[in-house]
């Protein structure tokens, strides 16, 4: 029930130059897995902040202080903080990872989320639950919430004609060409409240091919608009995560991915950003024009594509892991680095340690 409104209040207008829409700030009270925090959060800091403002009154002041009183036992982290058994606490004293000095700190999120977008694009609109208990219930819900965003943005003023005729598509079908697929994605991933996206070439490689066999698309027009993604990737700012992948073993249609990876590395060349993370898989017998291009930008200056040896990790994800090299070839690169299975696995519960300052 929260989500719809929540939705409502936090996707933000399409600035000039995007070509997609989805920006998004999260509101004072929200719930989700991780971008404004775990579960149920409220921004203590910025509702202090507007009541010492000048332009709060008297009657801003009052309501702020009923909303701090209100969250305060009601967050999920504080909630998980209280909950700590005094051992836990007395080497866990604090959350504050990126302004104290401490050996451990909690972290509190559900990390490492990578969707299935490949089946997401692939059945677009036929994922509803049928089923009339609680959680079928709710899914449709949340549904809906994500169709009310699509429809909101069809009906904003300000909105490219182009990107307007996607939207109005989307409402009643699922994705069928590139840009299409490509706003398909984005908005679930926004609604979902993930940060990493798993291996893009093999979800959007497919609707790429086509579009450019078919003449619908150039690579140059393709490529502007991977960079139009790029920077939507980088407005949601968060520099330990905004993972892509690309390349490596295990990919059903090597060469629509392929093709799809090419223009990720390109695109990552020109907008010159921190974000998205791109990592480039790679093993050998893979096409070398990958290798050749990701060398290519890391030696103009980019800090992207990261290179991900499979021949060596994909044995030893399949034995850390206890899976076999079917399952360990969907390993996944997140955040700072940890892995997960592509849509198998989550790396959470996490923390972070600082070993010199437990020695000292």
């Amino acid at each position: 029930a929260m989500l719809p409104m929540q939705f409502q209040q936090a996707f933000q207008p399409p600035q000039p130059g995007d070509m997609f829409v989805g920006r998004i700030v999260y509101p004072a009270a929200s719930f989700g897995p991780e971008p404004a925090g775990l579960g149920w959060c409220f921004d203590f800091r910025g509702a202090r902040r507007w009541s010492a403002s000048p332009e709060a009154d008297a009657t801003d002041r009052s309501a702020i202080d009923e909303l701090i009183a209100f969250w305060e036992n009601r967050v999920t982290e504080l909630k998980t903080r209280h909950a700590y058994p005094a051992d836990v606490a007395e080497v866990l004293p604090t959350d504050c990872w990126t302004e104290e000095s401490g050996v451990a700190f909690p972290l509190y999120r559900m990390a490492g989320t990578v969707l299935d977008y490949a089946k997401l694009l692939r059945e677009g609109w036929n994922v509803a639950s049928e089923g009339d208990d609680d959680f079928s219930r709710s899914c449709r819900t949340a549904l809906e919430a994500f169709r009310k965003t699509i429809r909101r943005y069809a009906e904003m003023s300000g909105v490219d004609h182009d990107v307007r005729r996607v939207l109005v598509d989307l409402l009643e079908r699922g994705p069928v060409s590139f840009r299409e697929a490509v706003q398909f994605f984005w908005l679930w991933a926004l609604h979902a409240g993930t940060w990493n996206y798993g291996r893009l070439d093999v979800a959007l490689g497919p609707f790429l091919a086509r579009d450019l066999d078919a003449g619908v698309l150039s690579e140059e027009s393709a490529t502007g608009l991977l960079c139009s993604l790029w920077r939507l990737m980088h407005a949601y700012a968060n520099q330990y995560n905004n993972r892509v992948i690309i390349g490596g073993r295990g990919r059903p249609d090597e060469a629509s991915a392929d093709r799809f990876a090419l223009l990720a590395i390109e695109a990552t060349r020109r907008v010159r950003l921190n974000q998205p993370q791109l990592s480039l898989r790679f093993y050998e017998g893979q096409s070398p024009a990958l290798w050749d291009a990701a060398i290519s930008a890391i030696g103009e200056g980019c800090t992207f594509p990261m290179l991900y040896n499979d021949d060596v990790n994909i044995p030893a994800v399949a034995a850390a892991f206890g899976v076999s090299d079917e399952l360990a070839a969907d390993y996944t690169p997140f955040g700072c680095g940890e892995y997960v299975l592509g849509h198998r696995s989550v790396g959470t519960p996490s923390g972070v340690i600082n070993l010199p300052k437990a020695l000292e």
